[in-house]
């Protein structure tokens, strides 16, 4: 007995429009996931980078402090340069000074300069000439001088003449 005109179908539990939009959501759902992964990935290459970063920074604010420090030490080097520049080019006026003080007739043999102190070692042919030519200029710069006379056998003498300035009178 056949009460239908068609041909009979086999019926599917799911139909054909149920499988469309159960690809669709499965494939938006692998998406998903892997979007998701993707952001983990990154997210995770971020900290990592982040963490690189820092430690560089850190490097580098080390390296500033050192460079500073370096930088400080070498102006004072410079500095401390420049005041033994000073000190040599005073020095070396005052040393001038001290052989145009010197007369022809008298011969220095030696001179110890130190900070508050002059030696000077030399030959003269008598007491006045150094009295008056040399020890006067001395004694006008140092606040102490006194002069040793060696005889010699020719009739000249030998003369170790020491000058001193007291700190006191600075």
């Amino acid at each position: 007995m056949k009460f239908s005109y068609i041909k009979p179908r086999p019926k599917n539990i799911i139909s054909d429009e149920f499988k469309i939009v159960g690809v669709f959501f499965i494939t938006a759902f692998v998406v998903l996931i892997f979007s998701f992964g993707i952001m983990q990935y990154k997210s995770h290459e971020f900290k990592t980078k982040k963490i690189i970063q820092n430690n560089k920074i850190m490097q580098l604010q080390s390296t500033i402090q050192d460079l500073k420090k370096a930088m400080f030490d070498a102006r004072f080097e410079v500095s401390k340069a420049a005041k033994i520049g000073t000190a040599n080019t005073v020095l070396q006026e005052s040393i001038k000074n001290l052989f145009d003080l010197v007369p022809n007739r008298i011969v220095l043999s030696k001179v110890d300069i130190a900070k508050n102190s002059l030696l000077i070692y030399g030959h003269t042919p008598n007491k006045n000439l150094f009295r008056f030519m040399l020890q006067a200029p001395l004694s006008s710069i140092f606040t102490s001088t006194s002069t040793t006379f060696y005889q010699l056998p020719n009739g000249s003498l030998n003369f170790v003449c020491k000058n001193y300035i007291n700190e006191d009178n600075l």
